[in-house]
């Protein structure tokens, strides 16, 4: 039995399902707000079985607008730590350059790394 190939072409994220969903596009990929989930297929009712079954308690009582502040702030959030994150990569980057300088230094003079005293 052949397997069933699913047509991307017809499957673009929709804006609307941000605040009903609480989902962002990242990449080509939605994500949860709330817990980070992806979701493999871009469909809407993929958005809103992991909505339902997992978030459904926490905002079923919100309204539209309060809805929609909610996903700001947790956009706002998620912002943040890509900024955080990819500023630790580049110091972690730094700091390994920075040893292999030294290292390649320390070649270049061909000296061991502890000096042994005269006797």
């Amino acid at each position: 039995m052949a397997k069933r190939k699913v047509n991307a072409g017809n499957r673009s994220f929709q804006i609307q399902w941000e605040t009903e969903y609480m989902f962002i596009d990242i990449d080509g990929k939605p994500m949860c707000l709330n817990c980070g989930a992806n979701v493999a297929v871009i469909k809407e009712y993929n958005l809103k079985c992991h909505h339902k079954t997992k978030h459904q308690d926490q905002y079923k009582y919100l309204t539209a607008e309060q809805k929609q502040r909610k996903v700001d702030k947790l956009k706002r959030c998620l912002t943040l730590q890509q900024t955080f994150l990819t500023k630790a990569k580049s110091q972690r980057e730094a700091a390994i350059k920075a040893s292999f300088i030294v290292a390649e230094k320390i070649t270049k003079l061909a000296q061991p790394f502890l000096l042994k005293e005269s006797l």
